[in-house]
């Protein structure tokens, strides 16, 4: 009987495990569309609320997150990216190799305190769940962000919404997408 109790709670700890996501929110995916120009991304990440998930059992999953990020008038030669899902923490990562350079960016989202960091800047993702990431003239990228859309938002109407917002921003209003 005990050497069947420690394998069953030995399963248990393997089944509930290492990998297991935590906090306010579980993200489930993320999808990237590649801008066409200049080069960038419109990235969202997918998950669902823990608390009604457990208080309903029932999963809403949606877009948590909206991440639009360009670099400066560059030309790309390669690019690559990933994310992952830790235990408190997903994080995005793009790389692009242009003729001015490697441009990286990470972005890690604490989905227990629902904190975005964008370089040195943190970003409460509850006031807004849309973001612009650029890169300054260090190669160093630094964060906007907008009020939150809905939760199964189109990656134009993303783009559309922050052109909207940043009329007279000329590297916003000259971004392209792949047709």
């Amino acid at each position: 009987m005990r050497k069947t109790t420690t394998l069953v709670l030995a399963a248990a700890v393997a089944i509930v495990g290492c990998d297991v996501q935590h906090g306010r929110f579980v993200t489930t995916g993320a999808t990237s569309y590649s801008l066409s120009s200049p080069v960038g991304t419109v990235d969202f990440i997918d998950g669902y609320e823990t608390r009604p998930a457990h208080e309903t059992g029932i999963l809403n999953e949606q877009h948590l997150l909206y991440i639009l990020i360009v670099t400066p008038g560059t030309q790309e030669h390669g690019s690559s990216s990933s994310d992952d899902y830790g235990k408190y923490i997903t994080t995005v990562r793009h790389t692009w190799n242009t003729e001015k350079g490697t441009f990286s960016v990470s972005i890690p989202w604490n989905r227990q305190s629902d904190i975005v960091t964008v370089g040195k800047q943190d970003f409460v993702r509850g006031k807004g769940d849309v973001f612009l990431v650029r890169f300054d003239a260090n190669g160093e990228p630094f964060g906007q962000q907008f009020a939150s859309l809905g939760p199964h938002i189109r990656y134009q109407d993303v783009l559309q919404n922050i052109q909207q917002q940043l009329t007279n921003d000329q590297v916003v209003a000259s971004i392209k997408t792949y047709k």
